[in-house]
C-alpha cells in the first residue's frame, strides 16, 4: 500500500503514539503532540512531488520543511511555504508505516522524534537512520 495523492493524514510516531502537529501560535513550530481528535493543525495532505512526497498542513497550508537546508543531524523540522520532498521507505506498507527520509542531502537523514519523547511539544528533527521506532511514522487517513 502507498499514500494517496491529495489525501489528508494524521502522522503518528510509532515510539510515542503522538502525532505531528504545527503550532497554532506561530504557524511554524512543528512538534509532536497528543492526538487532539482531528483538528486540522494535525492533518497533513500528501502531495506527489517527482519521486517523493510533500506534506501540506490542513490548517495553515505550510509544508513540512527544514529550519536549515544545509544543516545536518539534529536540524529542526518546521512549517514553511517552501516544500521539502521526502521519500518513504516502507516499514509495514500494509499498515502505512514508513521511515520518512530526506533524499537530497549528501548523507541520509530520517525524520526523528527527538529522544522518543511522548511529551507534548517534543521536537521533530533530522537524524542519522537508526531503525528505531522514533523514526517510524504511521499515516492514518483523516
Amino acid at each position: 500500500m502507498s499514500l494517496v495523492q491529495g489525501q489528508a493524514y494524521t502522522i503518528v510516531n510509532m515510539a510515542s503514539n503522538t502525532v505531528i502537529d504545527i503550532s497554532g501560535s506561530d504557524n511554524k513550530t512543528v512538534q509532536c503532540w497528543q492526538n487532539n481528535g482531528g483538528y486540522s493543525n494535525q492533518k497533513w495532505v500528501a502531495l506527489i512531488a517527482g519521486d517523493g512526497w510533500t506534506f501540506k498542513n490542513g490548517r495553515t497550508g505550510a509544508y513540512l520543511s527544514l529550519s536549515d537546508y544545509c544543516g545536518g543531524s539534529s536540524n529542526r523540522v518546521i512549517g514553511s511555504n517552501i516544500p521539502v520532498v521526502w521519500t518513504l521507505t516502507a516499514v509495514d506498507a500494509s499498515q502505512l508505516i514508513f521511515n520518512v527520509k530526506l533524499p537530497l542531502s549528501s548523507k541520509p537523514y530520517s525524520l526523528d522524534l527527538e529522544g522518543s519523547s511522548a511529551q507534548d511539544g517534543a521536537p521533530i528533527i533530522m537524524f542519522q537512520p537508526t531503525n528505531n521506532p522514533n523514526q517510524n511514522w504511521k499515516f492514518v487517513k483523516s
